[in-house]
């Protein structure tokens, strides 16, 4: 084989192997998670499955005497473009009436990073407010 086609051969092989990379990267993401800080008055919990094409993350938050389960809600997995299916970030809603609680996750490491925005309804009387959450799996 010449050094042409070898080289061809290598690059083919490359490109298979970021194919199936870049096809596996939102698996990366399932699985229980859990806060590194077991004392959090937040998020306790991040559970994400995933049914076909569609992702969907359970959160627990800090109650007592056990954790307040939010609910299973979609996660928005999300790329650098339209057509990116290298999914980076993830995005979810939970709406339990009295706020909204906005999540954006991502993987830095084997630590998945959550950034959390409340916002009260109008006449809660309380201030909205970012928190942001280290997980690990158990």
């Amino acid at each position: 084989m010449s050094r042409t086609a070898k080289w061809f051969a290598l690059m083919a092989v490359g490109i298979c192997l970021l194919g199936t990379i870049v096809a596996a990267a939102g698996v990366d993401f399932l699985g229980t998670w859990e806060n590194v800080n077991p004392k959090t008055r937040g998020l306790t919990k991040l559970v994400i499955s995933q049914s076909g094409k569609d992702f969907y993350v359970e959160g627990f938050g800090s109650c007592t005497p056990t954790d307040c389960v939010w609910g299973k809600v979609d996660l928005h997995m999300m790329g650098y473009s339209v057509s990116d299916t290298d999914y980076e970030w993830g995005f979810a809603v939970w709406d339990p009436g009295f706020k909204m609680t906005y999540l954006s996750i991502h993987l830095e490491g084997d630590v998945l990073v959550a950034v959390l925005y409340d916002i009260f309804a109008p006449g809660d009387g309380r201030e909205n407010y970012r928190s942001i959450a280290l997980l690990r799996r158990p």
